[in-house]
Order: structure tokens, then C-alpha cells, then sequence
């Protein structure tokens, strides 16, 4: 056995109250070697790429005012959607879904392709290998005009007509279930230049029941804000539930509308 030096024996603690100034050294030493053996886990250029991949998520959340880390998986999810639009493939829109797990791995987090509420990330990765599969493009072009020519099979000014192109609009362009529509009220809803932020209360993801933010771009088709400024316009109620049940002469209720009648709207227009 090898003996110890004698400037160990001498810098070596005589007693236990001495040994706590030793540890934090140790710790520090050990914590970065830690460290760097979890960041050599992944090759340097698998980190490039994702360092790009996450400051592009990043840029991508802060225009839209919403919570990158830890994020939320439907945040998530309509980034990668996103991304598809924008034509990137596949192959790259996964990386980026894996380059978010990693980062929140980083940072001592649960991803969030792990969390509650993580099926809609794999929902809209399996809508997106489909589409991407069989012209991409065209897909794309004849989701948002089927949308669009359900919006016009809406005819008229009156206030169903008004409310059911509103409820159609905003709940495609935000991916709202039915349930979640139906919650929204007027305190729910910001108006920005961009187009609008909705508060989504209480969702299945929504641990602490704070609310989770969604940003609607107003696009040139669906135009969900200017629906539904007409809506909030036409309706003139100052609280309560954004979108509300009506008598069949068509006057406003103070009732919220149901999920079933969201449903009978989006399966009647649909087939016209």
C-alpha cells in the first residue's frame, strides 16, 4: 500500500468538526465530473444541433409570450405543428422534440413528451408523418380551405350564423376540445396585434390548476379574431360565458353553449 504524502497527512482534518470544510471541494469536484460525463453522453455535434434546435424553439415561444421551460406538451405540440407548416421534414421536426426532452432534462426537468398530457405531442407527430407521406403541400393547402369553406357555408348575419363561424374558427385555429370552448369566458380572452391569447382553465395538463396561455395568430383564411370581435360585438354581453346557448327565435341565453352542440355545428357544416 502506497503511504500518503506528508503534505496530505498534513492538510488531513484531526477531528470531524474539521471535515466539513473538505467536502464542499469534494462535492464541486465531483458534481462537474458528473457533469461532463452526462454532457459527453451526447456527441458535439449532436449538441450543436440541438443548441440550434432549442434557440428556435425558444424565439419561437417568447413571439408568443409563452413559457418555455418547463413547457407545456399542447405548447409543444403546436410548435412542432408549426414547424411543419413552415415545410421542415419529419426527420428535423422529431430532433426538435428531442432537443426540448433534452434541455429539459438539462435543467432538472421532466420532459414534457413524458408528462400528463403528453398524447396530443404524439397525436400531431403522427398527423404530420401522414401528411408529410402524401403531398405535403396540398394537404396542407386543402386543410385550411376546407375550413374556409365551411366558414362561408355559414351564411348570413344573424346571431347564430355569427357565433357558430366564431366557435368554428377559434376552436380550430387554437385546437380546443369541445369542452374546452364551451368553458371560454369573456376574462379568458386578450386581445393582441398579432391576433389573441386565451386562458385555458383547468386542463387535463394543468397540475396546479393555473391556467395554461394559448397565442391564435389572426391568419389570412380562418381570421378567428375578426370572427370573433363580430361575435363579441353582435352577443354585447360584458361577462360570463364567451360563447352561449340560444333560444331557437335565436336570442342569447345567459347559459354557455354545450359540448353536443359544438359538436352538431362542426358535423352539419362539414357536410355542407
Amino acid at each position: 500500500m502506497t503511504e500518503p504524502s506528508a503534505s496530505a497527512l498534513t492538510q488531513a482534518p484531526r477531528g470531524d468538526d474539521e471535515i466539513a470544510p473538505v467536502l464542499p471541494g469534494i462535492l464541486v469536484a465531483e458534481i462537474e465530473s458528473a457533469a461532463a460525463y452526462a454532457k459527453a453522453s451526447r456527441a458535439s455535434s449532436t449538441q450543436r444541433v440541438y443548441a440550434s434546435d432549442w434557440r428556435i424553439f425558444l424565439a419561437w415561444c417568447d413571439a408568443r409570450s409563452i413559457e418555455p421551460l418547463p413547457a407545456d406538451p399542447r405548447a409543444v405540440a403546436t410548435f412542432l405543428a408549426a414547424e411543419a407548416d413552415g415545410g421542415a421534414k419529419p426527420a428535423t421536426i422529431g430532433r426538435r422534440l428531442a432537443a426540448i426532452g433534452y434541455y429539459h432534462k438539462q435543467a432538472g426537468m421532466q420532459p414534457p413528451q413524458a408528462r400528463e398530457g403528453a398524447a396530443v405531442i404524439s397525436q400531431v407527430l403522427a398527423g404530420i408523418r401522414r401528411t408529410k407521406g402524401v403531398r405535403p403541400t396540398r394537404k396542407r393547402a386543402a386543410d385550411g380551405d376546407a375550413l374556409r369553406d365551411m366558414l362561408r357555408a355559414i351564411e348570413g348575419d344573424d346571431l347564430r350564423s355569427v357565433r357558430d363561424r366564431a366557435v368554428l374558427a377559434l376552436g380550430m385555429a387554437a385546437a380546443l376540445r369541445r369542452s374546452e370552448i364551451v368553458a371560454l369566458t369573456l376574462e379568458d380572452i386578450e386581445l393582441v396585434p398579432q391576433g389573441l391569447k386565451i386562458l385555458i382553465r383547468g386542463s387535463k395538463t394543468d397540475q396546479e390548476r393555473a391556467g395554461a396561455t394559448i397565442a391564435i395568430p389572426e391568419g389570412r383564411r380562418i381570421r378567428p379574431k375578426a370572427l370573433l370581435l363580430a361575435w363579441m360585438e353582435a352577443a354585447a354581453h360584458q361577462e360570463g360565458s364567451l360563447f352561449r346557448k340560444l333560444t331557437p327565435a335565436d336570442r342569447l341565453t345567459a347559459q354557455p353553449m354545450s359540448d353536443r352542440s359544438v359538436a352538431r355545428i362542426v358535423k352539419k357544416h362539414a357536410a355542407a
